[in-house]
């Protein structure tokens, strides 16, 4: 009977903890070209990713990663890192993989940048 109480508990237990961490999830914002080159100016641990299938034009300054292979990059960034993509919709097939990745390091939140009529220019 005891043993069966603890089983259950334990049970219980990794039930709870599974649904509390499948709640965590990384948010998303949205900014505009002149946020960029105010995050540009402002952190010193920005990253700023161009996944290459957007095809809005090139970011000075940014990695040039194709959307598939972007869960393999994310390993070698920095935890506590500002990250900047310039296309959510191209990450969308590996977004799982990515966001667990991402919570790994500890990084909450994401910056999508939001192209205007005209892609990036400085």
């Amino acid at each position: 009977m005891e043993v069966t109480l603890i089983l259950y508990s334990i049970f219980a237990i990794a039930v709870l903890v599974s649904i509390t961490a499948s709640r965590v999830k990384v948010k998303y914002i949205t900014i505009s070209t002149v946020t960029l080159e105010s995050l540009i100016r402002r952190c010193d641990n920005l990253l700023v990713i161009e996944l290459l299938e957007a095809n809005n034009g090139v970011i000075p300054g940014a990695l040039l990663v194709p959307a598939d292979q972007l869960s393999g990059l994310l390993r070698w960034v920095p935890p506590g890192s500002t990250l900047v993509l310039s296309d959510l919709q191209e990450a969308m097939p590996y977004r799982s993989e990515i966001e667990t990745k991402l919570l790994g390091l500890g990084i909450a939140f994401v910056y999508v940048l939001e192209f205007e009529l005209e892609p990036y220019s400085s």
